[in-house]
């Protein structure tokens, strides 16, 4: 999970300390909550609400690289997750 915490970091502007282990954790719980009711890989909108609202510094810092593609992989993996543990 710690790929998932860096890619997080950098697409939604997080602190350098953030998402901690237990914001991460919280993240992921949601996300795959969202695969398991839907059935379908969360949205970037749905995951961005996710992360604002666990990561108070959302937004605050600017990383010079593009990983939505990444962002998109991680997702996916996790969604895949959930529909294993079903």
């Amino acid at each position: 999970m710690n790929e998932l915490g860096h890619y997080l970091k950098i697409r939604y502007g997080l602190a350098p300390h953030e998402p901690t282990d237990a914001q991460l954790a919280k993240i992921v719980a949601d996300l795959q909550a969202i695969t398991k009711r839907t059935g379908e890989e969360p949205t970037l909108e749905q995951t961005e609400a996710i992360v604002r609202k666990y990561c108070p510094t959302f937004r605050t810092y600017k990383y010079a690289a593009d990983v939505n593609l990444e962002l998109r992989r991680q997702i996916a993996m996790l969604a895949a997750q959930s529909q294993i543990k079903r």
